[in-house]
């Protein structure tokens, strides 16, 4: 069963538009003439799908390869953030978006990090006077 919009006119000759669930157009537009309504246009309704988050799914092979590139990058001493973003750069299908995302929450995460290291030499500094 599938759903259609309609736009008609009914026995009055008002303008009418709305739903109806049927198989086909053809059924549609029969239960609509049974319910005194003249059908002037019909469409089967798109049933738009809920996109996710993110987009497609990312694959076990997608997974195991940003894997192996992070990690080599990361023994070369590469910093965490500018490894992300070169493999945000490369093909790897369905993952770009995702590693800027992550990329953006290190890059947080460090400048946190400074932060507090910056804090905790103040703090000590103050304490040993």
């Amino acid at each position: 069963m599938a759903a259609f919009t309609y736009d008609g006119l009914n026995r009055q000759g008002q303008s009418v538009h709305g739903e109806v669930v049927a198989d086909n157009s053809n059924a549609a537009i029969e239960k609509l003439r049974e319910a005194g309504v003249l059908v002037t246009d019909i469409n089967e309704k798109v049933v738009k799908q809920a996109r996710r988050r993110g987009g497609k799914k990312v694959t076990l092979t997608d997974t195991a390869l940003f894997s192996r590139q992070l990690a080599a990058m990361l023994s070369a001493g590469v910093p965490v953030t500018r490894a992300l973003s070169t493999l945000a750069k490369q093909r790897i299908p369905r993952l770009p978006r995702r590693l800027m995302i992550l990329r953006k929450t290190s890059k947080a995460a460090v400048r946190w990090q400074m932060r507090l290291h910056n804090i905790r030499k103040f703090l000590t500094s103050c304490l040993s006077l």
